[in-house]
Formats: structure tokens, sequence, C-alpha cells
């Protein structure tokens, strides 16, 4: 009998334990998803900043991107000199990430036109700095054959696992 009653307080303490653990993490999950909103909307705040300064300024598309990682790198170095940018496209390319589907998958990075020098020689580095990294050689024979006929067959081009497409500055190259 003892054994049968200790092991039944025992159960009622792990049963109590276990509401209890359940019920604060039902409680906290209503913040848990409240702090998830404010880090989206911190995220959307970019776009916010640059439609509230648009008011009629003219803008540029600075540059093209396919990977998710350049296009928020790019963001992140324009706002940090103080470049308000827009991002265009982004809903193909969050699907098929790092994927060429012909003006599908591609994203644009807008700027405003007065503030297109400054953009434009960040984008630069930036892309530089990538083709140093990746020390961009020519692509072999075997490997453009089989983007054309990807490209035929499917319409879209999937690069290789060494390939990495890089961001294309949309605007001529300062000297």
């Amino acid at each position: 009998m003892n054994m049968g009653f200790t092991l039944a307080v025992l159960a009622a303490i792990l049963g109590v334990a276990l509401w209890r653990r359940y019920t604060e993490k039902r409680s906290a999950k209503p913040r848990e998803q409240g702090n998830r909103e404010e880090g989206s909307d911190e995220l959307m705040d970019l776009n916010e900043r640059f439609l509230a300064a648009a008011a009629g300024r003219p803008t540029v598309a600075l540059v093209r991107s396919y990977n998710p990682e350049d296009v928020m790198v790019l963001r992140s170095l324009l706002d940090s000199a103080g470049v308000a940018s827009y991002v265009r496209f982004q809903n193909m390319n969050s699907l098929y990430p790092k994927i060429v589907m012909g003006r599908n998958s591609d994203v644009l990075i807008d700027v405003f036109a007065d503030e297109l020098e400054e953009a434009r020689l960040i984008a630069e580095d930036y892309i530089d700095r990538l083709k140093a990294e990746s020390g961009a050689s020519p692509h072999s024979k075997a490997a453009a054959l089989r983007n054309a006929a990807e490209m035929a067959i499917g319409g879209i081009i999937a690069p290789d696992s060494e390939t990495r497409l890089l961001p294309e500055l949309l605007v001529p190259h300062s000297q």
C-alpha cells in the first residue's frame, strides 16, 4: 500500500507540473506571435519608409537579383547608408529562390533617382566582392548545353551547386 500511495502522489505531482507547463506555454503563444509580427513589421518598415518618402519622386531600378540572401544584404547595406529602397516582385523569388524563371523569379531593388549615385557605388562594391569571392570563371560547354536544354524543355534554368547567380546592376557602371 505504501508503494501504491507513493506512486499516486508522484503521478499527481507530475500531472500538476505538466499542467502548469502546458498552461504557461499556451499563455506565452500570443506574446510570441506578437513579437513575430513586430519583427515582420520591422522588415516591412524598409518598404514603408520608401513609400512614405516617395511623394512623386522619380525612382530607378538599381539591381536585379535571384537570391533572397543578396536582396537582404543589399537592402541592409543601402539602409545603413541612409538610402531608401523598395523591393519589387519578391513573391515568386521566395517560392523558387535561386532559380531563373524568365522574369518570374527576379527581384528588383528600386531607389530614388537623387540617391542613385550612392546606391550604385554600394551595389557595385557588393557585386565586385561577390565576384572576387566566387572566382567567377567562364561556364563550361556542358553547363551551357544543360542550361539550354532546361530552358527549351521547362523554361527554367536551375543552377548547379557550384554556380551562384550574382546580382545584376541595372544602371551603367561608374568610372
